[in-house]
C-alpha cells in the first residue's frame, strides 16, 4: 500500500513539476513584428487571367484556443488551404500563410489567393499546422494541430467570413481550436501585373504615459466587413522616457478605412502571456494628416486613455516594382518576379508556338481507338488544349510530332520522333481543324512501337517511352533564333501527351534543366492510372528545382515544368474537360512567360 501512495505522490508531483516548468518556457521569445507587405505576394501579380470564366478570391485566417502540440512552448502555427474540384483525384495546395511563433491565438497577415471556376464545384481543405524547424539539422518537421473542410460554395454564400472547429482524425472529438476564414472577392483588374506599388511608410511610433519599463507591442487591424485583418504587429518595446519602435510599411489602403490599434503588455515575468491594455479606431487619412498624429489608446474595462500612441511622418510612397529575385522559404531556389503581365508581351508582339508531341507507343495504342463509337481520348485532349490556345496563337500555326512508332509497312528504322504530317521542313498544321484532320489521317498509317527500338546518335540507349529528344528538337530551334537574334519574340508551348513512364530520368531532366534557359513551358499530359507516373512526376519540381548530376551540379534557372493527370477511369466526370485542362495550365506558363522575360531583364518594349 505504501508504495502505491509513493508512486502516486510522485507522480503528482512531477506533473505540477511539468506544469510549471511548460508554463515558464512557453512564449520564452517575445513577438516579432510582422507586416502585411509581403514581397512574395507580387508572385500572385503575374500569375494573370487568361479566362474571363476564371475567378478569384482572397482568403484571410485568425484561430482561437488552438490545442498546444509542443513539449516545452506554445505551439507555431501556420495554415495551409487545399482544394480540389470535382474533376481531380487528390488535394492540391493553393496557398500558405506565414509561420507565427509560440502563439495559440494567432492572426495571419499573409493572405492566400484562391483561383476558381464557376461552373465547377471545389472542395477546400484548411490544415492547422504547428511547424518546428531544427537549424541544427537544417530540417523542418509538422504536426497536425486540426483540419477543417467545406465546400467554396459555402464560404461565397456566408457574410463574408466562415468560423468552425478544427478537427484532428487522430483525436476523435477532442476540442482542437477554432478557425475563422475572411473571404474578400478580387475582381480581374486589381490582379493584372503592376508596374508600380503602393505603399504606406511610418517612419517612427511611439507611446507616452505607460510605467516606466513597461513591455509593450502594438497591432493595427483592418475591418473586412466585421472582421479583423492584421496588417502590422510591432516588435515588443520597453518603455523608456521616449520609447521607439520600428519603422515599417504596410500596404496601401483606402483613405476613409477604419483601422483598429491595439495595444499589448508582454508579460515576460508572468511566464510570457500578454494583457490587453486598450485600443483605438482611427483611418489613414487621419494618420496622413500631419507629421506627428497622437491616438489616444483607452482601456475597455477603464474606459479612460491608458496610453497615447504617436504616429510621425506617414506618408504614402509609390515605387516601381524592379526585377528582383525571390528565395523561397526553403531556399532551394528562386522564383524571378516580374513588373509586367504575360499580356503586356502579348500586345507587344510576343508570339506563341504550340508544339504537341504525341505518345504512339504500343501502350497508347487503346487511348488513340474510339470507345464504345465515341472521339478517341487522345483526340479529346488534343481538340480541347487547341481550341484554349489558338487565341493566344497570332499565326493558329500548332507543330505535331509523333514519338514511339515508325511508318508500317516501311524498311525505315524506328526514329526517337517524327512529324505527324510526314514533312520535317513543315511540321506546322494552321487551325485546329487541319491539326485534327492531319492527326486522325495520319495516326493509322504509323505501327506503334517503343523509343527504345530507334537508334540512337550516341552509346546512350533510348528508353520505350523516351521523349526527351523532342524537348532538344525545340532546344535546337531556339538556339538558331538566338543566333538570329529573334529567340525572345517567340514563346514555346510544349505539350507532351505520355501513356508510359519507362524513360531516362538524367537525360529528361537535363533536357529541361537546359530548356529552362530558354522561351520554353513544358506541359506532361499523363493519361493513365496516377500511380504509375512516379518518374515522370518527377519532372514537375514546384518546391526543388531539377538539377543536372553533375560536378559542379547544374540547377534549373526556373520552374518550366506542369503535370497534369488524365485519367481514363473518370471521363464520366469530364475529366478531358476544356476548362479542366484550361484551369490546369493556367496554374503556372503565364508566370513561367514572365519568369523568363524578368530573368533576361526584358521589358515588353525590349523583346
Amino acid at each position: 500500500m505504501n508504495i502505491v501512495l509513493l508512486i502516486v505522490l510522485a507522480v503528482f508531483f512531477l506533473s505540477i513539476a511539468f506544469f510549471v516548468i511548460k508554463k515558464l518556457v512557453v512564449r520564452a521569445v517575445p513577438p516579432t513584428s510582422r507586416s502585411d507587405d509581403h514581397e512574395e505576394d507580387l508572385y500572385v501579380k503575374v500569375i494573370d487571367h487568361i479566362s474571363n470564366k476564371q475567378r478569384i478570391v482572397l482568403l484571410f485566417f485568425n484561430c482561437q484556443n488552438l490545442e498546444n502540440t509542443d513539449l516545452f512552448s506554445a505551439s507555431d502555427p501556420k495554415v495551409e488551404v487545399y482544394q480540389r474540384s470535382s474533376a481531380e483525384d487528390s488535394w492540391r495546395k493553393a496557398g500558405e500563410t506565414e509561420l507565427i511563433s509560440n502563439e495559440l491565438n494567432p492572426y495571419f497577415t499573409k493572405g492566400v489567393v484562391l483561383h476558381y471556376f464557376n461552373n465547377q464545384t471545389t472542395q477546400l481543405k484548411f490544415s492547422v499546422k504547428d511547424i518546428d524547424i531544427h537549424t541544427k539539422t537544417d530540417t523542418i518537421t509538422s504536426d497536425l494541430i486540426g483540419e477543417f473542410s467545406c465546400p467554396l460554395e459555402d464560404l461565397l454564400k456566408s457574410p463574408n467570413t466562415l468560423t468552425s472547429d478544427l478537427s484532428n482524425p487522430k483525436k476523435g472529438k477532442k476540442f482542437v481550436g477554432k478557425i475563422n476564414v475572411v473571404l474578400e472577392q478580387i475582381t480581374p483588374t486589381e490582379t493584372i501585373g503592376e508596374s508600380k506599388k503602393t505603399i504606406v511608410h511610418f517612419n517612427e511610433v511611439s507611446v507616452k504615459g505607460l510605467p516606466l519599463g513597461l513591455p509593450t507591442f502594438f497591432q493595427l487591424f483592418r475591418l473586412s466587413g466585421e472582421n479583423r485583418i492584421l496588417v502590422y504587429q510591432s516588435e515588443v518595446q520597453q518603455s523608456s522616457f521616449n520609447p521607439k519602435w520600428k519603422s515599417f510599411n504596410i500596404r496601401e489602403r483606402k483613405l476613409n478605412e477604419p483601422l483598429i490599434i491595439s495595444l499589448w503588455k508582454w508579460n515576460n515575468s508572468s511566464f510570457g502571456s500578454i494583457t490587453f491594455i486598450g485600443e483605438s479606431t482611427t483611418t489613414l487619412e487621419q494618420l496622413l494628416a500631419n507629421n506627428n498624429t497622437s491616438i489616444d489608446i483607452i482601456g475597455r474595462k477603464e474606459e479612460r486613455v491608458m496610453a497615447t500612441l504617436i504616429f510621425q511622418y506617414c506618408k504614402i510612397e509609390t515605387k516601381p516594382i524592379q526585377d528582383f529575385k525571390a528565395i523561397t522559404r526553403t531556399g532551394f531556389y528562386t522564383r524571378y518576379l516580374n513588373r509586367y503581365s504575360y499580356k503586356d508581351y502579348f500586345k507587344m508582339g510576343l508570339e506563341i508556338q504550340t508544339v504537341i508531341a504525341l505518345d504512339m507507343t504500343k501502350e497508347s495504342a487503346v487511348h488513340h481507338q474510339s470507345q464504345k463509337g465515341g472521339q478517341p481520348l487522345i483526340e479529346q485532349v488534343i481538340h480541347n488544349i487547341l481550341s484554349f490556345l489558338e487565341p493566344f496563337d497570332q499565326d493558329r500555326a500548332f507543330t505535331l510530332y509523333g514519338y514511339g512508332a515508325k511508318p508500317k509497312n516501311s524498311s525505315e528504322d524506328l526514329k526517337p520522333f517524327f512529324p505527324l504530317n510526314g514533312n520535317p521542313d513543315s511540321p506546322d498544321c494552321i487551325g485546329i481543324e487541319e491539326a485534327i484532320s492531319c492527326y486522325k489521317k495520319n495516326y493509322s498509317k504509323y505501327e506503334p512501337g517503343a523509343v527504345s527500338e530507334a537508334k540512337p546518335p550516341n552509346k546512350k540507349k533510348f528508353k520505350k517511352n523516351d521523349f526527351y529528344p523532342v524537348i532538344q528538337k525545340i532546344l535546337d530551334e531556339c538556339e538558331e533564333g538566338k543566333q538570329s537574334g529573334v529567340l525572345t519574340r517567340k514563346y514555346y508551348i510544349l505539350l507532351i501527351l505520355v501513356t508510359g513512364d519507362d524513360i531516362n530520368l538524367q537525360e529528361s531532366i537535363k533536357a529541361i534543366v537546359e530548356a529552362a534557359e530558354y522561351p520554353i513551358s513544358i506541359v506532361f499530359i499523363a493519361i493513365g492510372e496516377p500511380s504509375i507516373f512516379g518518374n515522370v512526376g518527377q519532372l514537375d519540381a514546384d518546391d526543388h528545382p531539377l538539377e543536372i548530376k553533375s560536378n559542379p551540379p547544374c540547377k534549373a534557372k526556373r520552374d518550366i515544368v506542369q503535370f497534369v493527370h488524365v485519367d481514363p477511369n473518370r471521363l464520366k466526370e469530364q475529366r478531358v474537360s476544356r476548362d479542366y485542362l484550361e484551369r490546369e495550365i493556367v496554374a503556372e506558363i503565364p508566370a513561367q512567360v514572365c519568369s523568363f522575360m524578368s530573368m533576361n531583364f526584358l521589358s515588353p518594349k525590349n523583346i
